[in-house]
Parts: structure tokens; sequence; C-alpha cells
């Protein structure tokens, strides 16, 4: 490349220029100026920021510090802010599919921590490992009792 003042690029901002390198290839040269990148930058902020969708999730109880940084690291594995607000419950904030699917994460493990900790069991039933089991029961025990009694009325 020989570099005469003709296609020598300029190194004013914001100037784009095309320059002869061999064989009829060009390179495009653009560069811009901080100001311009700047700018740049907040318009993608703003429209990454617009993409974004708030969603609340109503609590009955307060938690505690423990159960919300597990709530935000469940959040976190969907790319979505957890917030908590005073008087609109755990805000959940980011691209709607996430938030979402945070959220339906975010619900089980709560319904995980409140059956533990809420219902009482008989001691006889086992942990439940699965959303749904299916387990025998003899026809002539009380819980059978209670269920046939329930629905056969």
């Amino acid at each position: 490349l020989e570099a005469n003042e003709s296609n020598r690029p300029s190194h004013s901002p914001d100037h784009e220029e095309n320059v002869p390198v061999a064989n009829n290839v060009t390179i495009e040269l653009f560069a811009l100026s901080p100001a311009k990148l700047s700018e740049g930058k907040r318009a993608f902020e703003s429209l990454i920021e617009s993409l974004n969708v708030t969603k609340s999730i109503k609590l009955d109880k307060s938690i505690t510090d423990n159960h919300l940084d597990e709530i935000q690291s469940i959040a976190r594995k969907f790319n979505v802010k957890a917030l908590l607000a005073c008087d609109e419950g755990l805000l959940l904030k980011g691209p709607e599919d996430s938030v979402e699917n945070a959220r339906t994460a975010i619900m089980e493990k709560a319904i995980e921590v409140v059956s533990k900790s809420s219902i009482p069991f008989p001691k006889t039933w086992t942990p439940q490992s699965q959303k749904l089991e299916i387990v025998q029961v003899s026809s002539s025990s009380n819980e059978w009792n209670e269920v046939k009694s329930e629905f056969m009325t």
C-alpha cells in the first residue's frame, strides 16, 4: 500500500473513509469521538431497558435475609433482578420470558419451603421427592376411610 494524500485516512473524529488496499479490496474505516461512543452506549442501554418488564410477587409474610438471598440467587440464574419493595412485595425485573421462568422457579421454592415448615404430616408418611406420587393404602386403614368418606358421600 502506497500512502499518499489521496488515500491516507483522516484521523478526525466521526470521519468515514474507504481506503484502497490491493486488487480492488477496500477497508472501511470509521472513527467515533468519545462523545458519540457515550451517546451510542446510552441509546443501547435505553433499548435494552425498554425490552425489560417488571412483575411483582405479593408476599403474605415477611421473608428472612436468608430466603431473600436464595430468591436472588434463583433470579440471577435467569438474568433477572429481584428486589424487595415494601409496598409491592418482591419485584422481578428482566426480559419477559426470563422473568416468568424466574417467577415459576421462585414460587416452586416458596412452596417447598412452606410445605416443609408449616404443614404437619403424619410421621408414617415418607418425604415426597416428586410433584406427584402414588402410594398404596390398605382399604381397611383410617386414611382410606377418610378419603372414602370425603369423596363418596
